[in-house]
């Protein structure tokens, strides 16, 4: 039975209270200082790892010295005449140039019996067209430009027997712009500086 002293009160060990605030504020420490932790990393990471893996996106090339010296075969109008003895041949011809995207406008007969594969004439507006329809004709005779415009023709002569696969006119674009590019050696170290249009 606890003894009580006049003046001094209860002598009994007094009691210890818990003061949940102080482990309240604890806690809210923790959590504060685990969310700057876990803010921080991901800040550095995502910032990190876009500067090695996300490149921004390359522009546009501009008009490349490709459509400088060729035109695309569907910007490719011309007609074909039939200078050897092959019946249908000028047809046939443009049955496969037609696969392949270009404009026969007409076909007919020669004047004259061609004696060579082919030849190709053209006004000085269709020097593209031209270089573009001769990479499909291997050994075509490319003639100086006539007077006129807008004039593309293909003269089968009696030495032709087919059209250059897609593959070798293909190739001999790809040769006819090394030859005319000032450093037709490109380094294997360099990258791209633009993405085809």
């Amino acid at each position: 039975m606890p003894v009580t002293i006049p003046g001094r009160g209860d002598l009994s060990p007094r009691r210890r209270h818990h003061r949940p605030v102080r482990s309240a504020a604890a806690v809210v420490v923790v959590a504060l200082v685990a969310a700057a932790s876990y803010l921080g990393y991901h800040h550095f990471h995502h910032h990190s790892s876009s500067r090695h893996s996300a490149a921004p996106p390359l522009p546009r090339c501009h008009a490349s010295q490709s459509n400088a010296l060729f035109a695309a075969p569907g910007q490719v109008r011309l007609r074909i005449v039939n200078g050897s003895l092959q019946t249908g041949l000028a047809a046939h011809v443009r049955a496969v140039l037609h696969h392949r995207g270009f404009h026969v406008l007409r076909i007919g007969n020669a004047l004259k019996v061609g004696h060579n594969v082919a030849a190709i004439r053209f006004s000085s507006d269709q020097q593209r067209e031209a270089r573009t329809l001769s990479a499909q004709v291997a050994g075509a005779v490319v003639m100086t430009p006539v007077a006129g415009a807008k004039i593309l023709e293909l003269d089968l002569g009696l030495r032709f027997t087919s059209l250059a696969s897609v593959r070798a006119a293909r190739a001999t674009q790809q040769h006819a712009l090394a030859a005319s590019s000032p450093s037709a050696t490109p380094t294997a170290t360099s990258s791209p500086t633009c993405q085809p249009s």
